[in-house]
């Protein structure tokens, strides 16, 4: 009982200070918002399985670092970046699913506003991340085969109906975009069985990110 009323006050506080980086983090410390440990192969499967389709592009967190800061994200959380790599965002002020999936339906829309964060490119994220066999993008194609990539993370452990549908209309809504050739690419932050060789140090990379905190 206790701890399901401890369990309400965070989501209280989760709700009211979605921004705060504690929070986030007592919830993983718990086991409420611990990414998962699993390998490629079955973070695909639960992605297909719970969202609904088969996406053509596929990646993970290879970067350990990268993914202790990953922690204190809430996901679904999305990147997106034009044809010239540079990152844009409907608000950067603040987040919004419903907002981000309008932005990403219509992306090369005449005069949608944006805003750009100068300092953030898709080779950088590109550099933290490692993809499935045979669901790899290649910075190549984008201003050539694709106009605008988008990247939605999530972690497989947290799919709970609330969490499947915002993710189901972020993807809904990059694939129902008439104006422009967009790349949706899934980012999965579960705790990669490539990047951490074993549970342990799984558990350990969170306890040092909790430490630091």
């Amino acid at each position: 009982m206790r701890r399901i009323v401890y369990l309400f006050l965070l989501v209280i506080l989760f709700a009211t200070t979605s921004c705060n980086s504690i929070i986030t983090l007592m919830m993983v410390n718990m086991g409420y918002l611990t990414p998962r440990y699993r390998t490629t192969e079955a973070s695909l499967k639960r992605f297909e399985k719970k969202v609904g389709f088969e996406p053509e592009f596929f990646a993970y967190v290879k970067d350990s670092v990268f993914w202790q800061e990953m922690l204190v994200t809430l996901f679904p959380y999305e990147e997106v970046y034009d044809a010239s790599g540079q990152r844009i965002t409907y608000d950067s002020t603040h987040r919004c699913p419903g907002s981000a999936a309008q932005f990403m339906k219509h992306l090369g829309e005449e005069n949608l506003t944006m805003d750009r964060y100068e300092d953030s490119s898709i080779e950088e994220l590109l550099s933290k991340l490692d993809f499935a066999p045979g669901k790899g993008f290649e910075l190549e194609a984008l201003g050539t085969k694709y106009d605008y990539v988008v990247c939605i993370f999530f972690h497989s452990g947290l799919m709970i109906k609330r969490y499947v549908n915002v993710l189901e209309l972020q993807s809904d809504s990059v694939r129902a975009n008439p104006y422009s050739r967009v790349a949706l690419i899934p980012v999965c932050t579960d705790a990669n069985r490539k990047v951490f060789p074993t549970r342990k140090a799984y558990k350990r990379a969170i306890y040092d990110k909790l430490s630091e905190e």
